[in-house]
């Protein structure tokens, strides 16, 4: 399952490496409203594929809005339900702000500003299939890891005021290191809840 699931989520890692830096750089070029029409018709051609390749697979059980409760009945799932919001959060709202963290308080060109968010894309996809043997060897030990690397990663940033190997290091350890969470919670969930992890994951 982890190693399933960590090549699932290498899909949004590698959107991560193309999308973010070429994003960037469009946005300097044509200004950020194209890029938002690019994005939305690459969402279409996306969602138009999903619907020709996919294959249709026959339910296998019932599921009704009752499971949702019966999971958050489960011991764990509360704590489970806290811990990430506090990931999840702490991660986008420090991401929300690496271009103009990068920019203004690194002092970064254009040019920088790609390769920082390359090494940001490229570390998250590396993460990301790094995750699956991690996970094999202790869930609780991945989850608790991943977290706090990418905490120190920012702490230590904030203190940074230049762009500098030091800083892309960094900003690439803080990518590689979130590149397992998503996989790490969704592996969680099947095993705190492996008869209903659709529900648990919900």
């Amino acid at each position: 399952m982890p190693k399933a699931l960590s090549l699932i989520f290498a899909g949004v890692s590698l959107a991560t490496v193309v999308s973010t830096p070429l994003g960037s750089w469009l946005g300097a070029l044509v200004g950020w409203r194209a890029v938002f029409l690019w994005s939305a018709g690459f969402g279409a051609i996306g969602l138009l594929l999903q619907w020709r390749t996919l294959p249709a697979m026959a339910a296998t059980g019932s599921a009704s809005i009752g499971t949702i409760f019966r999971v958050l009945l489960r011991s764990g799932v509360w704590q489970g339900i806290f811990c990430v919001t506090l990931v999840f959060t702490g991660q986008f709202a420090l991401f929300t702000f690496i271009r103009p963290f990068i920019e203004t308080a690194l002092g970064a060109s254009v040019g920088w500003l790609t390769t920082f968010l390359l090494g940001f894309g490229v570390a998250n996809f590396i993460g990301t299939l790094l995750a699956g043997p991690l996970l094999k060897r202790s869930v609780s030990f991945t989850l608790f890891a991943m977290p706090l690397i990418a905490g120190v990663c920012a702490l230590v940033l904030s203190g940074l005021h230049t762009a500098s190997l030091l800083s892309l290091a960094l900003i690439a350890l803080w990518g590689m290191a979130f590149g397992g969470v998503p996989v790490a919670w969704t592996t969680w969930n099947t095993r705190i809840a492996p008869d209903d992890a659709e529900s648990a994951g919900g």
